[in-house]
């Protein structure tokens, strides 16, 4: 007998062996025995020593009806319902999935545009980009006014103030940044006539160098999979 072991635990009729039905164990009956078997059996009154012949009794659970949901919607279709947060956490957290492409869409709706040489996503930096509550926003700016239209340096780039998602953070940062429109992964969707506005219309000449793509369904995966 191990002299180191609590007083309750130096059963030593127990440890060198009982006959099972001496602990209530009727091996003889057909039916299971696990819902009136225990490993730990309960104190007597004089909470001195264990008795295992009095056992705890495992009772039997069922769940309520009420637990079961069978009307969850897809979540293809809750897409536009998402904050950006949630549609950032379902574009990391599910690399090589028909869900990151339909978050990458969805954030391209929301002029997020996707730099496929930093592997980031970023925004102009707008009044409403700035509202946003989540995910926080750290400014690197000094001060630089909000909604300042960024300055054409040529016909490929621009300078100016944008609003980065850092994933590693899990925040947006704003901060003063040339912008290669050669580096924007190009979308597949069509403008709207207020985003095609606000980016410089048609074409790759105006900000974020313009929305026209590809054809309508083809995404590149290569270029929006993080790497693993």
């Amino acid at each position: 007998m191990d002299e180191s072991l609590p007083v309750w635990t130096r059963n030593t009729a127990f440890l060198m062996g009982q006959e099972t039905p001496d602990f209530g164990m009727d091996l003889n009956n057909p039916e299971p025995l696990y819902p009136t078997f225990s490993v730990f059996a309960t104190r007597t009154p004089s909470d001195s020593s264990y008795d295992f012949r009095d056992q705890y009794t495992v009772p039997s659970f069922h769940v309520p009806p009420a637990y079961t949901v069978n009307n969850v919607p897809e979540m293809a279709s809750r897409m536009p319902a998402f904050s950006d947060e949630t549609l950032f956490c379902i574009f990391y957290q599910m690399p090589r999935d028909i869900m990151q492409e339909m978050a990458a869409t969805q954030l391209n709706q929301r002029d997020w545009r996707w730099h496929k040489v930093l592997r980031k996503w970023l925004q102009k930096d707008t009044r409403e980009a700035n509202a946003g509550a989540a995910p926080a926003l750290v400014d690197h700016t000094n001060g630089a006014p909000i909604g300042q239209e960024p300055i054409r340096i040529n016909e490929r780039s621009e300078r100016g103030v944008y609003i980065f998602f850092e994933e590693k953070d899990w925040r947006r940062e704003r901060r003063e940044f040339t912008l290669d429109y050669d580096s924007l992964y190009v979308t597949n969707l069509m403008p709207t006539a207020a985003s095609a506005g606000a980016y410089g219309g048609g074409g790759r000449s105006g900000n974020f160098g313009g929305m026209n793509g590809g054809p309508v369904g083809s995404v590149d995966q290569s270029a929006i999979t993080t790497p693993s």
